[in-house]
């Protein structure tokens, strides 16, 4: 778990929230619960945000008037 936590820049408790809430696939054997790498990559792919194409407004104008100067 441990390792986990530390691969995914999370604290153990919090570790243990996603997988409560089944927000990060694992594998139950017995009583223990096991985190794939494959898992771990899953959730990153899952909980990336990508950039937006187009700079918001503010930006834009911003941009404009310092080119402007």
């Amino acid at each position: 778990m441990r390792e986990a936590a530390a691969e995914l820049g999370v604290s153990v408790s919090m570790l243990h929230k996603l997988l409560k809430q089944r927000r990060l696939s694992h594998l139950k054997v017995g009583a223990r619960t096991l985190i794939t790498a494959e898992h771990l990559d899953e959730f990153r792919q899952a909980a990336e945000v990508p950039a937006p194409q187009t700079p918001p407004a503010a930006i834009r104008a911003v941009a404009s008037s310092a080119r402007a100067s």
